[in-house]
């Protein structure tokens, strides 16, 4: 069964999560972005957008890492993802059809859109 659940930044909706598999500790499946953070221009999505962009590009960069061209972009993009801290450790949250509210920690996206997420206990 494929859970469905809403992602949270906080109080800002990201988007809808459908679970695909899991390998403990870490679960994945499919993200669709809330179309009013893919469109708005209010300062806080512009921020979650460059932040998902840069998520987006490190687990790239990661999968081909090992080409000198690769480590360097990729350090690059850590070098950009350090101004993003308090969204990594910010209160990341799956909410269920229930209305449980689950904790996790950051997901991790990948191409073209999947994510992958660990319980936050």
């Amino acid at each position: 069964m494929r859970d469905r659940y809403e992602l949270f930044l906080g109080d800002r909706r990201v988007g809808t999560v459908v679970s695909s598999e899991q390998d403990f500790p870490s679960l994945w499946g499919t993200l669709e972005l809330d179309p009013e953070l893919s469109t708005s221009s209010a300062s806080d999505a512009t921020r979650m957008r460059e932040f998902l962009a840069l998520n987006l590009e490190s687990t790239r960069l990661v999968d081909r890492d090992g080409e000198t061209y690769e480590s360097e972009k990729l350090a690059e993009v850590n070098r950009k993802l350090e101004s993003f801290n308090d969204l990594i450790e910010a209160d990341w949250l799956l909410i269920d059809a229930k209305g449980n509210r689950l904790p996790i920690l950051c997901p991790i996206l990948h191409h073209p859109n999947e994510l992958v997420w660990r319980w936050r206990f």
